[in-house]
This record gives structure tokens, C-alpha cells and sequence, in this order.
């Protein structure tokens, strides 16, 4: 129904909810889907680098 922009979004949130949750280490699936998944995960753990260094919290 939502097409190939709905199975990326799919896609995204699968792979980022084990780094959202601590994870180190993740299995984001096809290597066609790195070039999306890479800077999400990249922007989510310098989201949590920078709240660790401004003393904040982040609650999920």
C-alpha cells in the first residue's frame, strides 16, 4: 500500500530499535539498505553522546 518508501521506513525502524535500546552491535539486513540505515545510526548514537555529555538523560 505504501510502497518502496514504506518497506525503507519499515526497514529503518526495525533496524534502529536495538540501538535504541543499547545495542552495540546491529543487523540492519541487505546490504542495499546501508546507505540509509548507516547515518540513522550514526545520528541516533551522537544524539546519545551528546545528552551523555550535557549530563541528560534520554528516556524511552
Amino acid at each position: 500500500m505504501l510502497g518502496k518508501e514504506g518497506v525503507k521506513a519499515a526497514d529503518l525502524t526495525a533496524s534502529l530499535m536495538p540501538v535504541f535500546s543499547g545495542a552495540d552491535y546491529i543487523l540492519y539486513g541487505p546490504v542495499e539498505g546501508c546507505e540509509y540505515v548507516f547515518p540513522a545510526v550514526f545520528t541516533v548514537n551522537t544524539s546519545y553522546r551528546y545528552a551523555a555529555r550535557m549530563k541528560e538523560t534520554i528516556e524511552i
